[in-house]
């Protein structure tokens, strides 16, 4: 019997999820987690055949979430699961120890097929991006400028292309604005933009299927 630990913050997405699971693996186990402090409660509890992550928490510090997982429960299995841009985020978390990245509109089939590879311990991969990170092998150049950013940048650069303000990030985060301020001129310093407008043609840049390599 397979036991799976879902870390999100939306119920309704951690229903479906579940609920998807329990119809793939009959009898199952499911645990939920909306945050990372009851990520690692749960953890701590018993041990999981597979954990399927958002990587974008209000509150949270996903990178640091699964660069603990991978540090205190190494033959566990991570599968991020998320609507944020593959190519962009990936990379991040893969070489933090995920098994894997697979986008929430993947079909069902996608996704089966990713929840099976990583149950076996292998790494999944879409093969747009897949196809990236072998060109940029070849080519021996960064995938995207977005490696420049560190994970909090990260985390801020995404709230940004979603549209939020400084002061709500700032609130989500647990921040000082001024703080998150700071982390966005940086942004702008590294990705050598100067407006957020900038910051979204060049994440569309890096979108899958749109390489620039």
């Amino acid at each position: 019997m397979k036991t799976f630990l879902l870390i999100d913050d939306h119920t309704i997405v951690r229903s479906g999820t579940k609920n998807m699971l329990k119809e793939l693996y009959l009898s199952c186990e499911v645990y939920e987690a909306a945050n990372d402090r009851e990520a690692i409660d749960l953890l701590e509890e018993r041990a999981y055949d597979l954990v399927m992550m958002d990587i974008q928490i209000p509150g949270a510090d996903m990178p640091a979430l699964m660069k603990y997982i991978h540090l205190n429960y190494p033959l566990t299995n991570v599968l991020m699961f998320s609507m944020s841009a593959e190519k962009i985020f990936a990379l991040q978390f893969i070489r933090a120890g995920a098994n894997g990245f697979l986008p929430k509109e993947s079909p069902l089939g996608e996704i089966h097929r990713a929840i099976d590879m990583v149950l076996t311990g292998r790494t999944y991969m879409s093969s747009s991006l897949a196809e990236t990170l072998v060109s940029a092998s070849f080519s021996q150049k960064p995938l995207n400028s977005f490696e420049k950013l560190s994970a909090r940048e990260l985390e801020i650069a995404e709230l940004l292309l979603s549209g939020e303000a400084l002061k709500d990030i700032a609130k989500t985060l647990n921040l000082h604005p001024s703080t998150v301020g700071t982390h966005k001129l940086r942004i702008f310093e590294k990705l050598a933009i100067t407006s957020l407008l900038e910051l979204k043609e060049h994440a569309a840049n890096h979108r899958p299927g749109e390489s620039k390599i």
